[in-house]
């Protein structure tokens, strides 16, 4: 990818913590592979005893002794984070860390990857030319601060992974039985007979499997949009039909008498309930099912930055996640929308002078009527005065027949 055309904005959506919403600050990882603060997930773990939810995917995760501390420390997301400090700075140009130290100001340009240093020319030369770091990956600053960050980032892949136990020791196997990176030195002291592997090797594997889970991702994506897609279909046609059936109740309070209101309101209410009910069952599915694809859109766009832009050892660091992960996509997806229930409403009817029958209100995919017909009947006396109101202590609120 050309850096000029690289997009940030992926990037920094994956460096803002979803508690806060604030940038990073010392990123930890949980086994769903969900970042955030340390501060910020350790006020959730606060809460709990032994296990928690993930505040994206609500996946249970265990509490050690050592609480946020003990959450894997994300390296590569601290990687990013250091090449796009400087966006937020006005100033375009940097300074050499070294001399600052020395209470210089003296402007960088060049900063070494390994080290996370911005370097002036001198400082620069020395560093090139030091036993210990000169095979260093060392970029040149063009005084552009965000196209100097496009590009450490580029560079990310290819810097050499050093051990944070033995200074200077870069990582070079992946330990099965411990399921670590390791140095030499930490083979010689720790790791004796356990079973290594290139972590050149372990990258090709995890790589594969990486592109998978990131496949399955892709393909449970497919299926929540989808689901979603049904689900707001569902939502309009159950507006439309709440719409329609109230018209229709409009269009009949017209019809009769001003004394009925209080019924036709009833039924209104009883319209409300039913498609309310309705309502707020489709949201709810919906909801459900934006939250589970947000979770899963969270974790494939990390992992593929990690693919694209992750150290091998980066990803030979998240191998048991991934794996896990994979088993868990491996599944079809439980994506539906439950049909719900329509409103139907029956007409009333004035089949005589003296005795109105009034409609009904039902859930179309009931059979049994939520509201049964009820007739009044009028005294002769009654009846000659029909036409102009009809006792209200005659008509009873709807009564409603229990849902099956």
């Amino acid at each position: 990818m050309a850096m000029s055309k690289m997009d940030l904005g992926p990037l920094k959506d994956t460096v803002n913590c979803s508690i806060c919403m604030e940038t990073l600050d010392d990123p930890r990882s949980l086994p769903c592979m969900h970042i955030f603060c340390r501060k910020c997930i350790q006020g959730i773990m606060d809460r709990y005893r032994r296990n928690f939810p993930c505040p994206i995917c609500r996946e249970r995760c265990p509490i050690s002794n050592q609480g946020a501390a003990g959450l894997k420390v994300n390296c590569f997301v601290n990687s990013v984070l250091d090449a796009m400090k400087g966006l937020k700075v006005a100033d375009t140009t940097w300074n050499c860390d070294i001399c600052y130290q020395d209470g210089k100001s003296i402007r960088a340009v060049s900063q070494c990857i390994e080290c996370n240093e911005k370097l002036c020319q001198l400082c620069g030369h020395v560093h090139k030319r030091s036993r210990l770091s000169k095979s260093h990956l060392i970029l040149d600053l063009t005084g552009d601060r965000s196209l100097d960050a496009k590009a450490a980032i580029s560079m990310l892949s290819q810097r050499t992974l050093y051990c944070q136990e033995h200074y200077n020791e870069p990582l070079k196997y992946f330990c099965k039985d411990d399921q670590h990176l390791i140095c030499q030195d930490c083979f010689a002291f720790n790791h004796q007979g356990h079973e290594l592997e290139n972590i050149e090797k372990t990258a090709r594997v995890s790589k594969e499997n990486l592109s998978s889970v990131i496949d399955l991702g892709k393909q449970r994506l497919y299926k929540y949009m989808e689901g979603i897609k049904t689900g707001y279909t569902e939502k309009d046609s159950i507006q439309k039909n709440i719409d329609n059936s109230m018209t229709k109740l409009d269009d009949e309070q017209k019809e009769l008498h001003a004394e009925v209101d209080a019924h036709i309101n009833a039924m209104k209410a009883k319209v409300n309930n039913i498609g309310g009910d309705a309502m707020n069952n489709i949201k709810a599915q919906i909801t459900e099912l934006e939250n589970e694809k947000k979770a899963i859109d969270d974790t494939v766009l990390q992992l593929e930055i990690l693919s694209q832009h992750g150290h091998t050892g980066d990803i030979v660091f998240m191998v048991p996640e991934i794996n896990s992960k994979k088993d868990a996509w491996s599944t079809e997806p439980h994506v539906k929308i439950n049909h719900q229930d329509r409103v139907r409403v029956e007409p009333s009817q004035i089949k005589h002078q003296n005795q109105i029958t009034f409609g009904s209100v039902n859930a179309a995919s009931d059979q049994v009527k939520m509201s049964a017909f009820e007739s009044f009947l009028l005294t002769p006396i009654a009846a000659g005065f029909a036409a102009a109101a009809v006792g209200s202590a005659l008509f009873g609120k709807p009564k409603a027949d229990e849902e099956d």
